[in-house]
């Protein structure tokens, strides 16, 4: 089954399957909610910010949502203040999949400088790459892009930004990262 994240308007964070999401404003400020397109994706209703707990910050759902007690999750799980520090390296690999990693990135929550050219390295025909926030949010504007085929492509990251990474057969079993580009 596929789920999905929504925000319901109580600003509680809740896993739905999809086509299952709902909401009722009741009066309720900074509530965001999705709704079934019918096509199996998922479209925000509105473009508000939902936190739960105290001291978290959040920005639009579709970016970061609050956990509570001033931590924030942000694109695929990846909480920006406990991204390894890879600033200052031309160059990243993140490797995926065979041995022990399995469907699993080696490197999935990473800060990098704008530049830095960042190499995803394992079997692209098992774990295809995909660029976003997990299905159904795909990136097409993202320098990731899609790569089915090969054991090894390379993209520079030319420009400042949050940039999610996701195995489209395995996003589900957690095989999913974010780089955050400064």
């Amino acid at each position: 089954m596929r789920t999905s994240t929504c925000f319901a308007a109580a600003s509680v964070v809740a896993t739905v399957a999809i086509g299952a999401c709902s909401s009722s404003s009741s009066g309720s400020t900074g509530a965001e909610a999705t709704g079934d397109t019918g096509t199996g994706g998922m479209v925000p209703i509105s473009t508000s910010s939902a936190t739960t707990g105290t001291g978290g910050a959040a920005t639009t759902a579709s970016s970061v949502a609050s956990t509570g007690a001033g931590g924030a999750i942000g694109t695929n799980g990846c909480d920006p203040a406990a991204a390894t520090d890879l600033t200052g390296m031309a160059a990243v690999t993140i490797n995926f999949g065979g041995g022990t990693l399995g469907s699993h990135y080696d490197k999935t929550c990473i800060r990098v400088d704008v530049g830095t050219m960042v190499t995803f390295a394992g079997d692209f025909v098992t774990h295809p790459l995909e660029a976003g926030d997990m299905p159904p949010a795909t990136d097409g504007t993202s320098p990731i892009k899609e790569t089915s085929t090969g054991m090894s492509r390379t993209f520079t990251l030319a420009t400042a930004g949050t940039y999610g990474f996701f195995c489209m057969f395995h996003y589900s079993f957690g095989m999913k990262g974010a780089i955050i580009v400064q």
